[in-house]
Order: C-alpha cells, then sequence, then structure tokens
C-alpha cells in the first residue's frame, strides 16, 4: 500500500481550522497580534505534522476556546463592507469577504473530513 499523500487528519483539519480562525478573524480583522498555535517559522505546517494522539483532546478544546473568542471579535465589528484593520496579501478585504473566504474554507476541509472518515469507518452517504 502506499503512503497517504499528505499528512492531513482529522485532528489535523481541527488545528487548521483553529488556525484560520485566530488569522482571518483576529489577525487579518482586527489586525491584533495572535501567537501561533502550531504553525510556526520552523514548523509552517505543524497543524497536520506535529500532532500526538495524546493531545487530540486538548486541541479539540483549543478549537472550542478560539471559535469563543473569535465570535467575540465578530460581534465587536460594526460592518461587513468596511475594511479590515489588517490586509490579506497586501490587499483590502472586508468582513463580508472573510466570512465568505471561512465558509469556503470550512466547506473543503469538511469535505476532507469526511473523505478521512470514509477511510475509516467505509461508510458513504448517510
Amino acid at each position: 500500500m502506499a503512503p497517504p499523500p499528505s499528512s492531513m487528519s482529522l485532528i489535523g483539519v481541527v488545528r487548521h481550522l483553529t488556525e484560520g480562525e485566530a488569522y482571518w478573524l483576529r489577525v487579518v480583522l482586527h489586525g491584533h497580534d495572535v501567537d501561533d498555535y502550531w504553525c510556526t517559522e520552523q514548523s509552517p505546517d505543524g497543524d497536520f505534522d506535529d500532532i500526538t494522539a495524546e493531545a487530540a483532546s486538548e486541541d479539540i478544546a483549543t478549537y472550542e476556546q478560539e471559535l469563543v473568542t473569535t465570535r467575540a471579535a465578530l460581534a465587536e465589528w460594526p460592518d461587513l463592507d468596511g475594511a479590515a484593520i489588517g490586509r490579506r496579501h497586501g490587499k483590502q478585504v472586508n468582513l463580508r469577504w472573510i466570512l465568505v473566504h471561512l465558509i469556503e474554507e470550512y466547506a473543503r476541509h469538511l469535505g476532507h473530513m469526511d473523505l478521512l472518515r470514509e477511510a475509516v469507518d467505509g461508510r458513504t452517504g448517510y
């Protein structure tokens, strides 16, 4: 059997979404400096590469706490079309763009999670 083409895993996707929430809704929207959770200069794909089964529960709790933090950040933002404080690749974005992008990200990664689940349990559909 060939090795998998990537280090993608269910907990890796959760960690990746945690990083994405913090980046888009705290760094780009509000311009805050946020410490990286797992992705660092030394390990840019640490969200997927540096996982352990022992830390999975803590990783999920970190995701849940990030959702609380980012939902509070959303509640503080008054306007979907107002320019975000931060920029994405030097370009101005607004909250509407950020939220659409996050929907795309979640859709893509939830599809990945469904494929990973299918590889484990063999079930398709519902």
